[in-house]
């Protein structure tokens, strides 16, 4: 290592360049597997041939996007903690995104953007993290525990009557874990959450009320909430950081809050519904603990599908765009070998064989513990590329032919409608950007200076006073 201030000598990789063992390694090395323009060709469509309903924008662009952030309350260990989440929703008037566009100037009135940024609004939530403790709480992870669970139940997250807790329960419903028990409605849970007390027991079925909310363990009493379904907790640890049980929670209310606006409009305005696009930033898939609700997503998505069908209305686009990642960086670096305007269902073989080869050969499906969502490449007319994430066409991935159904695009009637969003709303802000993620992530994101110094004083001073 060189001295601070010392510069290397520009001759140093001369030694390296002359060794033959070097050229040897790097001769040795194994080609990386690329496919082959007959192996994409294979793959990709025209997006003009794309069979299915003639091309209709959705007339309303839902989307969500979140952020999170910890904050040390005391500045040195051992300090309290407290998280901070934060959910943005904005809704886009495509009629009035067209006015904007329709200007007889190549200038944009900046009064009507200003408006179109204002259908906007957030969901945000406070939580105990290390060294902090409800008194009416035993421990602290149960205090993370119960303030979920209040969070869920506020009044803020009400719509049209319903909370965040009763679409949980709903989704919980569709899995199967809500059952009568002496005429009391309540949710399943196997295992007690406490760890030790489930080791002794793996067994020992709890039973917690819907309506209460809150149950307790018959063998060690500890408090189980409704809300543990989530299992978010499972990562919280009591003295240190919980920067990823604040993500894990973060990822799952955003999926929670999708199965919440699509069930209240499909109960109270199925017309509005299937004018809609939800668009979410990242794909349609919950990882971690909460990764099993995904299939109560895509069971509630199959009824609300055939219910719109029976009425002769469209399914809604339900759809993630991915910025990051291995497909990303993949197609990325084929750029120069894919056309534009094309679309290409990314199959598991594929992805396997070039994208994520350590599981080539592999008989599982991608994604079957996480995803509700089918991963298809799109390249547009201006050769911008997206990672689009659209929503299975099915209610379960244990139909026949799974694999070979889920990249079918004949499958996918909405897929036409999902591409004339991407190509009609891409920016040039940034790379292969969408104009209703980047206004919903602005309005979500927490940035570390200043906003994340201002929840810092903000924490230190609630708990000086």
């Amino acid at each position: 290592m060189p001295y601070k201030g010392e510069v290397a000598s520009k001759h140093g990789h001369s030694e390296i360049l002359s060794n033959p063992d070097v050229k040897n390694f790097l001769n040795s090395c194994i080609d990386v597997p690329k496919p082959s323009i007959e192996e994409l060709n294979a793959h990709f469509r025209s997006a003009k041939q794309l069979d299915g309903y003639d091309i209709l924008l959705p007339d309303l662009i839902l989307a969500m996007d979140g952020s999170s952030y910890e904050s040390p309350v005391d500045g040195r260990y051992p300090s309290r903690m407290i998280g901070y989440l934060k959910i943005s929703t904005v809704l886009l008037d495509m009629a009035k995104y067209e006015n904007v566009k329709r200007s007889t100037t190549r200038f944009i009135d900046p009064i009507h953007v200003a408006k179109l940024q204002k259908e906007t609004g957030a969901i945000s939530l406070a939580l105990p993290g290390a060294f902090v403790q409800d008194p009416n709480c035993g421990s602290v992870k149960e205090s993370y525990r119960c303030a979920v669970q209040n969070y869920l139940r506020s009044p803020e997250t009400e719509l049209g009557g319903r909370t965040l807790y009763n679409t949980l329960v709903q989704l919980v419903r569709y899995l199967g874990r809500v059952s009568l028990v002496d005429s009391v409605e309540c949710i399943a849970f196997k295992t007690c959450v406490n760890k030790v007390c489930s080791e002794e027991t793996p067994k020992n079925p709890i039973f917690v009320g819907v309506d209460s909310g809150v149950g307790s363990c018959s063998l060690c009493g500890e408090k189980v909430y409704a809300c543990d379904v989530l299992r978010t907790h499972e990562a919280f640890v009591e003295s240190g950081s919980n920067i990823e049980a604040y993500n894990r929670l973060m990822t799952a209310i955003e999926h929670l809050l999708n199965a919440h606006y699509l069930y209240y409009l499909w109960k109270e305005n199925p017309d509005y519904l299937s004018r809609m696009c939800i668009l979410m930033d990242g794909p349609l898939a919950i990882f971690g603990q909460s990764a099993h609700l995904h299939r109560a997503i895509m069971l509630l998505l199959d009824d609300i599908r055939k219910d719109l069908f029976r009425r002769g209305l469209h399914e809604p686009v339900i759809m993630g765009v991915t910025k990051t990642g291995r497909v990303c960086e993949h197609f990325s670096q084929i750029d120069y070998l894919v056309p534009r305007n094309t679309v290409f269902p990314i199959s598991d073989e594929y992805r396997y064989k070039f994208i994520e080869p350590t599981k080539l050969g592999s008989e599982k499906n991608f994604g079957d513990e996480t995803y509700y969502g089918q991963d298809i490449f799109v390249k547009t007319n201006k050769g911008r590329q997206f990672n689009l994430c659209l929503s299975y066409p099915f209610a379960s991935k244990r139909i026949d032919k799974f694999r070979d159904e889920k990249v079918n695009l004949k499958n996918y009637a909405q897929l036409r409608r999902a591409l004339s969003v991407i190509q009609t709303l891409e920016s040039e802000l940034y790379e292969n950007s969408m104009i209703p993620v980047v206004l919903a992530h602005r309005h979500a994101s927490i940035s570390l200076k200043p906003g994340g110094k201002v929840l810092d004083v903000l924490s230190r001073g609630a708990f000086s006073s």
